[in-house]
């Protein structure tokens, strides 16, 4: 899986069609094509222990893009358990579901919470259900520019996060000679963008410190080796 943050142009895109058919990826140029997965896909909808804390996950990755108070994110919380509760067992709600609710629950007043869901959901970013065959296809995921900062760090973390959950549920992957099988890789373009944004880096930190032993490798790529070395944390350390 290929994340680019900056995106493609259309004679990019040509550029790279030979690139695309030969290694059998699929181009998701969003918001033109949306993301192959529903990202409330990671909650386990049967268990309601687990399901509360996947909820709380959810919450938090809006919340952080969109620099809600405490009130904006309890809003949230309560709207994303509300249309879990009307969904029967095995089915997720969707983005506009959750979205229909917060003007509901909110009396229509603007927020930041709001306005990053409704980005998510005007601009369709995520597909309703997600595809079962996501994670045995390559892909390459193109980000607009034009779109909102908000929706495009909310954006880029759900999908980090839904790929973080599914490969962390697997058993560890078996070492021999010294090497360790691997299952996926997930490769970060312009990865400065994320080093310059605080609550990026903490999520990228995480998630390069406990995904390694799944068999899941993680490639950034930045302009300059310098943007590896940040004042908090040095992410040379974990190569």
């Amino acid at each position: 899986c290929y994340l680019d943050f900056k995106g493609l142009n259309p004679e990019d895109e040509k550029k790279l069609g030979k690139f695309f058919t030969s290694t059998r990826t699929d181009f998701i140029n969003a918001p033109h094509k949306p993301f192959p997965i529903n990202p409330f896909s990671f909650i386990d909808n049967v268990n309601e222990k687990n399901k509360i804390l996947g909820i709380n996950k959810f919450t938090d990755i809006v919340v952080d893009y969109s620099n809600a108070g405490v009130n904006q994110k309890q809003y949230l919380r309560d709207a994303v358990k509300a249309v879990f509760v009307r969904k029967k067992t095995g089915k997720y709600p969707t983005l506009t579901e959750l979205y229909d609710e917060l003007v509901a629950t909110m009396d229509k007043s603007k927020n930041r919470v709001v306005g990053v869901v409704e980005g998510l959901s005007q601009f369709e970013m995520f597909t309703n259900e997600t595809n079962k065959d996501f994670l045995n296809r390559n892909h390459y995921f193109s980000l607009s520019a034009d779109l909102p900062k908000d929706v495009r760090f909310t954006s880029i973390f759900l999908i980090i996060n839904y790929i973080f959950n599914t490969f962390m549920s697997m058993p560890d992957t078996p070492v021999e000679n010294g090497a360790r099988a691997m299952r996926y890789f997930l490769v970060v373009d312009e990865a400065q963008v994320i080093f310059r944004d605080s609550k990026s880096k903490l999520i990228l930190q995480y998630i390069l410190e406990q995904i390694r032993s799944k068999g899941v490798g993680v490639i950034l790529l930045a302009q300059n080796i310098e943007e590896f070395q940040q004042p908090s944390f040095n992410f040379t350390s974990l190569c």
